[in-house]
């Protein structure tokens, strides 16, 4: 009886240490499939240290845009994203990443032009400053010479199936657009404001606003080579604020809301100098 019961533990014992090297398995494998480690590969926080070697003597901007494009094509958009997130220990001028998350999620995209929504859902909208997201849909409306940003593309793509407009996600997919619409338009902002104004008030407002952003800023103009970046000093400040008083409603709203990202800027933080300039406003609203 002894021996029986002795037995039947071991097998007990067996059975057991069997499942949990099954679960212990399934776990690994889940994560590799994931890519959330690479058992041969590089380490996201060893390849960081590299780049960080790589560029500290080179102009840093280009330089780290030019790494994590490489990264990008041969590890990948989730390697890419954990590396860029390392490098923001070692160097603090990376945690101002839209820039290198909008060349990280265009080169991945470029990759597989045909599957551009997909990698849509895909990207954290919320990291970045909608860097990620913003990458996705360039690379998308750059590669598909048919596509085109109308008002009813914009709410395709940002709407779609949901119904809160206020969401998060669908605001700031169509700030991008106005953004992008800008390259369509050539830098010219009365031809893009049309294609805001056919969407609802919520939407349109962040259209608008992206169209004055990339009228003041330039990143993607300047990426198309169809613009310069600013030289961001008073008189592009005192061009801008003229700008806006062209405007009224939720078109001035939005010229004004960009508008304090280069007061505050140029006025290095100062809340006070940026509030009254705000205030100079026409319009409460």
């Amino acid at each position: 009886t002894i021996k029986k019961l002795q037995r039947i533990g071991l097998k007990t014992v067996l059975v057991a240490n069997l499942i949990l090297m099954a679960l212990i398995f399934g776990v690994l494998l889940n994560a590799y499939a994931n890519q959330e480690f690479n058992f041969s590969g590089p380490k996201p926080e060893a390849m960081a240290s590299v780049i960080y070697d790589n560029c500290f003597k080179e102009q840093k901007g280009s330089c780290y845009k030019k790494e994590f494009t490489e990264i990008t094509k041969d590890e990948g958009l989730v390697f890419a994203v954990k590396t860029l997130y390392a490098m923001q220990d070692l160097d603090p001028l990376t945690r101002h990443c839209h820039v290198l998350a909008h060349e990280i999620a265009r080169t991945e995209t470029l990759k597989k032009p045909s599957k551009w929504q997909k990698l849509l859902d895909k990207v954290d909208l919320s990291q970045c400053g909608g860097g990620f997201f913003h990458g996705v849909l360039e690379a998308h409306t750059g590669s598909d010479p048919d596509f085109k940003i109308t008002t009813e593309s914009i709410k395709e793509i940002c709407i779609g199936e949901r119904t809160d407009e206020k969401d998060f996600r669908v605001r700031t997919c169509s700030h991008i657009l106005g953004h992008l619409t800008m390259i369509e338009t050539l830098g010219q902002i009365e031809p893009a404001l049309p294609i805001c104004a056919g969407l609802s008030d919520v939407l349109a407002y962040n259209c608008y606003n992206g169209v004055f952003m990339e009228d003041s800023f330039k990143p993607s103009l300047a990426v198309h080579g169809l613009a310069e970046l600013p030289v961001r000093d008073k008189p592009r400040l005192e061009r801008q604020r003229a700008r806006c008083f062209n405007y009224t409603g939720l078109q001035a709203a939005a010229c004004w809301t960009d508008m304090a990202e280069i007061f505050i800027e140029l006025y290095d933080y100062d809340a006070a100098i940026t509030y009254k300039l705000c205030n100079e406003a026409p319009e409460e609203q």
